[in-house]
């Protein structure tokens, strides 16, 4: 009896979120296309139009996430992505790239310069900020099984969330509530 009940509070949950389209769909994009090349703004401005396109899909995909706020081979410029998302009406999902490095900075030097450079037109495209990417799955005893490749603590991803918090300017800070995305083991 408890699992029908909780079944039927699951589907009308879902039908209600449904109903008033409050699904984030989107997709994944990296700063490299699949040769390893660095993308550029009409590379990015494909992907999302493309994604927008979908003819058939379940929902409006009108959200990129993003693994990180630099642009390919530099260490602080504000990655391409940014002003295809404002040329494009594009929600982001914004990443901070966690793995393998001992401090954030650069990730929030890139996001703070974009801020500067495009104000409340990424700004006001941002749902929300990812601090590290699979990290915590990465060095979980599974991550570890599966070869996830490398990750941080707990510990470091709570401290790259603070030094995030601390250093977002006040216009995103205030519309943003920050989380991380912590995805479950694959494969």
């Amino acid at each position: 009896m408890r699992f029908a009940t909780a079944l039927a509070l699951a589907a009308s949950t879902i039908g209600t979120a449904l109903a008033q389209n409050s699904f984030v769909f989107g997709f994944n994009s990296g700063a490299t296309d699949d040769t390893g090349k660095a993308k550029m703004q009409s590379d990015f401005e494909n992907e999302f139009k493309a994604a927008k396109s979908l003819q058939g899909a379940p929902g409006n995909f009108t959200t990129i996430r993003l693994y990180s706020n630099i642009q390919a081979y530099t260490n602080d410029t504000p990655i391409a992505a940014f002003p295809a998302a404002i040329s494009t009406g594009t929600k982001l999902l914004l990443g901070i790239w966690a793995s393998g490095t001992t401090n954030i900075d650069n990730e929030l030097n890139a996001l703070n310069s974009a801020i500067k450079q495009y104000g409340t037109k990424l700004t006001d495209l941002v749902i929300g900020i990812s601090v590290g990417s699979e990290d915590l799955y990465r060095v979980s005893d599974p991550g570890i099984k599966n070869n996830a490749g490398v990750g941080q603590s707990a510990d470091t991803i709570v401290n790259f969330i603070k030094q995030t918090r601390e250093r977002l300017p006040v216009q995103l800070s205030r519309i943003l509530r920050l989380r991380t995305l912590i995805p479950g083991p694959r494969g």
